[in-house]
């Protein structure tokens, strides 16, 4: 399979490509009121309003640095309140440092972290 890397604090990590919807420069959001300091604000997509997560400040408690080797990754995501028929899902910006290679990956080499997720 093919993933998208990136990095957190030195550890690197992959991104299945799959759920990949585009892969944009570094650009600050526009601020939303009263989130959380993880959420770096929203973005328009087409015209489509689509919130942004700072991967490093939601892990990291930093922000991302804004370097030529940040994106903004635009994912697709599910959650419980996504209609059944709704594929694609909603989307999602992630703010990712060093993202800029991709490679081809084996699922059977990846570690498994002991964290149970759905």
């Amino acid at each position: 399979m093919l993933f998208l890397l990136f990095e957190l604090d030195g550890e690197r990590y992959a991104l299945d490509t799959t759920q990949i919807v585009e892969v944009l420069p570094f650009s600050h959001a526009r601020t939303i009121p009263g989130a959380p300091a993880w959420v770096a604000g929203v973005i328009h997509r087409h015209g489509t309003p689509v919130p942004v997560i700072d991967v490093s400040r939601l892990a990291l408690g930093r922000a991302a640095h804004p370097l030529r080797s940040t994106r903004l990754v635009i994912v697709h995501y599910r959650c419980a309140t996504t209609p059944d028929g709704d594929d694609a899902g909603r989307m999602l910006g992630l703010m990712l440092e060093r993202a800029t290679q991709t490679r081809r990956i084996d699922r059977a080499q990846f570690a498994d972290s002991g964290v149970a997720t759905p």
